[in-house]
């Protein structure tokens, strides 16, 4: 099909242009791109995402809180689409000024409070306290693999809050949110931090296709609950 095509793309005729998508560039011969013009696009950065967000909810007359915009723009994950389905939900949900809260509400984003809690009880190895917030997480009706992913998040944060010098630049959370991420980022162990971290980013993928998503997500919790700190990462 490729070879079909040489010759048009070569000597295409006058009244028409040929514009060719791919996602996987690696794929098509170079023949073909030697004979294009190629142009590479690259997902949108979440400050381009708050500006857009920002511009139209100030046309519209919405009320909003930045931290609830970022929170929009990061869940985007660079698709201007994408931002803006979720900011117009969020619209549609909020009373009033738009607040994170609607924004995670939204998202199906576990209660902050309670990854605040889980955080503390895998990091002091409290066993019993790390199932009985998953079974309460869990009745709640929470998915597994989105808690797995906003565990990951906020172990990210936490490292953020350890290693930069303005975390908060970075995260832009509401103050007494980021306020109380420094304060729990200061009593672990950085290397202890990143291991979780490598745990819960592995264990998200594999929840998919779990049998018993639950118990693997309490397997990886009471794994890193009982690490002794001096795994490393290579």
């Amino acid at each position: 099909a490729y070879n079909a095509l040489l010759k048009t793309l070569e000597e295409p005729p006058a009244h028409v242009v040929f514009i060719l998508c791919t996602t996987e560039v690696q794929k098509v011969p170079a023949t073909i791109l030697s004979r294009c013009l190629r142009f590479d696009f690259k997902l949108v950065s979440v400050d381009d995402l708050n500006k857009l967000m920002s511009s139209i909810l100030d046309e519209l007359k919405i009320k909003y809180t930045k931290e609830a915009v970022n929170a929009v723009a990061v869940a985007g994950e660079g698709s201007v689409r994408d931002a803006l389905s979720v900011l117009d939900r969020c619209v549609a949900f909020a009373e009033g000024t738009l607040e994170y809260n609607d924004v995670l509400q939204i998202l199906g984003a576990t209660d902050k409070n309670k990854i605040f809690a889980l955080a503390d009880s895998i990091f002091d190895g409290d066993v019993a306290g790390v199932l009985q917030l998953v079974d309460e997480i869990s009745k709640s009706g929470k998915s597994m693999s989105v808690l797995a992913k906003d565990v990951a998040v906020h172990i990210r944060d936490l490292l953020i809050c350890q290693r930069c010098k303005e975390p908060q630049k970075i995260l832009n959370l509401p103050q007494d949110i980021y306020d109380r991420l420094k304060a729990q980022s200061d009593k672990y162990d950085g290397k202890r931090l990143l291991a979780a971290l490598d745990n819960f980013n592995k264990v998200e993928a594999e929840l998919r296709y779990a049998i018993d998503p639950r118990v693997s997500f309490e397997v990886v919790c009471l794994k890193t609950a009982n690490d002794d700190s001096e795994e490393k990462i290579i």
